[in-house]
Formats: C-alpha cells, structure tokens, sequence
C-alpha cells in the first residue's frame, strides 16, 4: 500500500508541473489575467523528472512485494 502511495504522489507532482504551466498559458489568452510571472521551464522540467522519479520508486517497490 505505502508503494502505490509513493506512486500517486510521483503523479501528481508530474500533474502539477504540467498543470502550473498550463495554468499559465490559458491564462495568458484570457483578457483579465493576474498570473505574474511565467513559470520557469527548467523547473518545470525537474519537477516532472522528480515525479517520473518517484513513480519508478514506487512501482519498483510495489513488484519487491509481489515477489
């Protein structure tokens, strides 16, 4: 249970660096935009190699318990 935790948690860091830089975009096009600053693309990008990291982690130990 812990390792799919793990795993979740590796997604959603995954799906919250895509989904800053996103936000940030759709909000752009909109007329009354306060989003500040873009996000930087360098850590968008290590914040995605975190969760892919963190999802490896998880799944690796979710297949040490099924042996």
């Amino acid at each position: 249970m812990k390792n799919a935790l793990i795993f979740a948690l590796g997604l959603f860091v995954i799906a919250g660096a895509v989904g800053g830089q996103d936000f940030y975009d759709e909000c752009k096009a909109a007329a009354d935009c306060v989003a500040g600053d873009p996000p930087s693309m360098f850590l968008t990008i290590v914040y995605s190699l975190v969760g892919i990291a963190t999802m490896l982690i998880g799944v690796a130990g979710m297949l040490k318990d099924n042996d």
